[in-house]
């Protein structure tokens, strides 16, 4: 039987469930109080002629009883249509949403409508495909990332190959075997931020925590890419602002990546003479790196949105998750020249 069914057939059997049992109060208060005044009453039918007739007052009230429950059970049927009506309206929207939701619709919401109970289960699932929405963004987010990320070491790769190929380089030539090399250890420094990525966000990222110079990591990052910056035409300053160490409790690799991709992105962003700053100080117990670039007065958005996952390639994702496991903090400055990203580690 239909949901709409069960609920008039129910309402309907408990109205005429009370009703009988009223009806056989009544009868029996009725007969209660009247029963003793039969006698007076054949008295004055024998003495005046007329008189009231118990059995037909009994009867009038029993014929009264019966149509009062055939009323009552009528609109307790028609309550309980009304009832099942608007109920089953509210399940079949319900339903209609979920359908959709399975269909992958995740960006058309349950209509809450119908009682409280159904419309928090409506809510609850207006959420639920809110947060899978989500997920799928940041999935698809995420292969755009790494399918732009390996595009260019295997585009470099082809261009080495084809030229050994077609004899314009030698494979001989040891800058031949340094090129791919080099685009291979790119290739898996990305499978490998992929890998810690993905056991990060879900809390299985193994760390090597140990006492770390801050200063000596990030002196050697700013060195590493120098070339680029000459390359580049940028000046890559280094400000340590304090001659001795500066030391925290971190993984030492997993800083070393955050650093480096934080110079890469400002490397990136600013023009041809332009100046990217990295900074190191100590204060409040906490050492603090600044990565300056001169990408101009929108670039703070532009690292914010990169660092949820909405630009193009891994790198500011990896720093975001990478940061967040090492118990790092993230703050995105805007300046008129560019932004500046802080990361502040405890020591």
């Amino acid at each position: 039987m239909s949901l709409a069914g069960r609920i008039i057939l129910g309402t309907a059997a408990v109205t005429a469930f009370a009703m009988v049992a009223a009806a056989a109060l009544v009868h029996w208060v009725v007969r209660a109080y009247l029963s003793p005044f039969a006698d007076h009453f054949a008295t004055m039918r024998r003495m005046m002629g007329w008189g009231p007739d118990l059995e037909t007052i009994y009867a009038l009230v029993d014929h009264a009883l019966a149509i009062s429950l055939g009323i009552a059970v009528f609109l307790g049927v028609l309550l309980g249509l009304l009832v099942a009506r608007e109920l089953v309206r509210s399940v079949a929207v319900l339903d209609e949403g979920l359908a959709r939701f399975s269909r992958g619709l995740l960006g058309q919401p349950i209509r809450l409508v119908g009682p409280p109970e159904l419309t928090r289960v409506a809510g609850s699932a207006n959420r639920m495909a809110e947060e899978l929405g989500g997920a799928q963004r940041a999935e698809r987010e995420l292969v755009a990332g790494i399918a732009h990320d390996l595009a260019h070491p295997l585009t470099a790769m082809r261009g080495t190959l084809e030229a050994v190929r077609d004899g314009l380089t030698s494979p001989s030539d040891p800058r031949t075997m340094t090129r791919l090399l080099t685009d291979v250890g790119t290739m898996e420094t990305t499978l490998a931020d992929l890998r810690d990525v993905a056991a990060a966000e879900v809390g299985a990222l193994r760390l090597e925590l140990h006492d770390v110079d801050v200063a000596v990591v990030t002196g050697g990052i700013a060195a590493s890419f120098a070339d680029l910056a000459a390359r580049k035409g940028i000046r890559l300053e280094l400000e340590t602002g304090a001659p001795k160490p500066i030391a925290a409790r971190t993984d030492e690799r997993r800083l070393a990546r955050i650093v480096a991709n934080l110079v890469v992105n400002a490397l990136q962003a600013t023009a041809p003479g332009g100046r990217v700053g990295v900074g190191l100080s100590a204060r409040d117990g906490v050492a603090v790196l600044r990565v300056e670039d001169a990408a101009g007065p929108n670039a703070g958005a532009a690292i914010r949105a990169a660092l949820d996952g909405q630009g193009a390639g891994l790198g500011l994702r990896v720093v975001r998750v990478l940061g967040r496991a090492i118990g790092a903090q993230l703050d995105v400055r805007d300046g008129q020249a560019g932004a500046t990203v802080e990361l502040r580690l405890p020591r």
